[in-house]
């Protein structure tokens, strides 16, 4: 997928005196790579603009001035979901030496309505641009482990490529000719995941404490209180609902979580995960004394219940058994 093309990107380019230069908190596969190839990583960092993230523009164009090997920009943004503007691309690929490589990461390429960019067009002016695309995200075929590099002429002599001799795997060309083939199908999916976004980012601003990024991927990030998030990871893990915590990316990202959008019926089950833990978490339970009421079905079973009066939400819950 667009990991090959990353691999071979720097497999090919960089060799110990090299230097990359990488978004402080993007996707961290990239850090990883460029230290096993011992090269000198250099970092930009980003600005928190309260209901998004985006990168920190001055600060990537005055690192950009010494002439990295290959700066590595992702659009829309992993983890964090923002895009970067045609204006900002615009005048980064501008001021890069010719010599720089420019790895445009569009693996969540699909699902936004805004910021789109000209590829073919942006490829033409600037022969060191290459711009990664896969089929794991908007197409949903992650195993099929597929993806293809749009590069201007320059980028071919950097990294000495090649036609691959046997070419690729066959079935798994004629399912991505399928997916290609299939754009009205997947535009509609990607229409029902925007609708999700919106119903699941309404609830979480109603949270208190809580905040949600704007974003232009097929997930929400959400910062959560500080004294909640331990108790959201510990009831996901219980629920079997899977999200992503991504301070396991970045540590400065200690209470941001990623949430992937999915079929209605269980974006009602996340959602109600974050509802719950917004105001449980503090809650205090009295009574705990009061006689239980034993009801015995006519199917054999007994259901034991305790009247649970909630200081905080003013509700009576039923603890059952």
């Amino acid at each position: 997928g667009v990991m090959g093309i990353i691999h071979r990107v720097f497999d090919y380019l960089l060799s110990g005196s090299s230097t990359v230069l990488l978004p402080s908190l993007g996707y961290p596969r990239y850090h990883k790579l460029a230290k096993a190839n011992g090269v000198k990583v250099e970092t930009f960092n980003f600005k928190d603009n309260n209901s998004r993230f985006s990168y920190d523009l001055n600060d990537l164009l005055t690192k950009l001035k010494k002439k990295p090997d290959i700066l590595v920009l992702i659009d829309p943004e992993s983890p964090l979901g923002f895009s970067i503007t045609n204006e900002e691309l615009d005048l980064i690929l501008e001021e890069a030496n010719p010599s720089t490589l420019i790895m445009l990461d569009q693996a969540h390429e699909g699902f936004r309505e805004t910021h789109p960019k000209d590829v073919e067009g942006l490829i033409k002016k600037y022969p060191n641009l290459l711009v990664a695309r896969g089929f794991s995200k908007f197409y949903g075929l992650a195993g099929l482990r597929i993806a293809y590099a749009l590069c201007g002429t320059e980028v071919k002599r950097m990294i000495n490529f090649k036609d691959r001799y046997l070419g690729f795997d066959s079935f798994a060309q004629k399912v991505a000719i399928a997916a290609l083939d299939s754009e009205k199908h997947y535009r509609q999916n990607a229409q029902l995941i925007r609708e999700e976004k919106v119903k699941f980012s309404n609830l979480i601003k109603t949270l208190p404490g809580y905040r949600i990024l704007e974003s232009d991927t097929s997930s929400c990030v959400v910062q959560v209180p500080d004294e909640q998030s331990e108790l959201l990871r510990r009831q996901a893990k219980e629920a079997g609902i899977a999200i992503r915590h991504l301070e396991e990316y970045h540590g400065e990202l200690k209470n941001f979580y990623r949430v992937t959008m999915c079929p209605a019926e269980q974006m009602v089950l996340i959602a109600d995960l974050f509802h719950s833990i917004s105001w449980l978490h503090d809650l205090k339970i009295h009574n705990l004394d009061v006689n239980s009421m034993i009801n015995t079905r006519d199917a054999g079973y007994s259901v034991h219940r305790k009247e649970l009066p909630c200081e905080k939400s003013k509700l009576l819950l039923g603890w059952h058994r």
